[in-house]
């Protein structure tokens, strides 16, 4: 993906969703208050998605290889799938889960942004 990353509408789609998300976890962060247990696990569920985020960017930023990239990507994608399923089953609120959701479906459209720009660079 390192090639000639110029600005394509697809780096362009891959940047916006991941920012999006980013922004999403930065505002779940700064709203769960950490006062019952299960606020508590979602802050570190958040602060591991968000150490995730930042290893993609890296990735992308440092122009690793494809695979490596689209590595981080599925990782950050069943890390949020796990935690949104482990949500379900708890004490979270609505708003949380809705959140989580919200948060999983821009997730899951990362590896199918990164695998497009992968292919008009070829």
């Amino acid at each position: 993906m390192s090639d000639s990353m110029s600005e394509t509408p697809e780096l362009e789609a891959s940047a916006k969703l991941i920012l999006d998300l980013d922004r999403l976890i930065q505002a779940m962060r700064s709203s769960v208050r950490p006062t019952k247990p299960w606020q508590r696990s979602v802050l570190g569920h958040l602060a591991d998605l968000d150490r995730q985020v930042e290893v993609l960017r890296l990735a992308i930023m440092l122009e690793r290889n494809d695979s490596e990239i689209m590595q981080a990507a599925e990782g950050l994608v069943s890390t949020l799938a796990l935690r949104d399923a482990q949500l379900a089953r708890g004490r979270a609120d609505e708003t949380t889960r809705a959140a989580f959701k919200i948060a999983l479906g821009i997730a899951r459209r990362i590896p199918d942004t990164l695998t497009k720009l992968a292919k008009t660079i070829e």
